[in-house]
């Protein structure tokens, strides 16, 4: 079975670095062209944060950083085969570019919150709702994930809903107070 050619938007991020090593030897999903403010650079020669180290894969990959910005962005991804494209961007570029890839006929997974109470997007837990990763016939699917502090709380609800009436959850998270994303895995003063 051949795998399917995907994107990655974002390049150095920590969503987007993860993206790459789960996509890098993904059984169903080649990873094609990744498209950041890069643009040029070899996606091997990107700072790699994460604690795990970079895939073999990705070390030995050719793979050249497209513009971002580019307003010819889909049909580069299409040239290269892509039919759906990951999306590590914060909100503010997402809105701009995941949109215009969707009307182009990519199926976008969206990580940004912009789009997560979009009425025209899904918003999918795949454990929980996968119905909701089927697009309209002849229409790209535009889908965007939970808060990832959402998803362990949804699980056990999910399940207890079948079963239960549930009329209030309360949940606090402190995840997003530090704002400093990969530099607060490696700064010890921020922890």
């Amino acid at each position: 079975m051949s795998r399917v050619p995907v994107a990655i938007l974002g390049a150095s991020g920590l969503v987007s670095q993860r993206m790459q090593q789960r996509l890098a030897t993904h059984p169903w999903f080649e990873l094609v062209a990744v498209a950041g403010q890069s643009q040029g650079t070899n996606l091997a020669d990107i700072e790699w944060h994460l604690d795990e180290l970079r895939p073999e894969v990705l070390d030995s990959s050719e793979i050249k950083i497209l513009d971002i910005n580019d307003g010819n962005l889909a049909e580069e991804l299409k040239n290269r085969s892509v039919i759906a494209v990951f999306s590590a961007l914060p909100s503010e570029p997402a809105l701009r570019i995941e949109a215009n890839l969707v009307n182009a006929g990519l199926h976008v997974f969206s990580n940004a919150s912009a789009y997560r109470m979009h009425p025209e997007v899904s918003l999918v837990v795949a454990d929980v709702n996968p119905e909701a990763l089927h697009a309209p016939s002849g229409q790209a699917l535009h889908a965007c994930a939970t808060n990832c502090t959402l998803i362990p709380i949804l699980h056990p609800l999910s399940v207890l809903s079948q079963h239960y009436t549930v009329t209030k959850v309360v949940a606090r998270s402190e995840q997003a107070l530090s704002g400093a994303g990969w530099k607060l895995l490696h700064n010890r003063e921020l922890k």
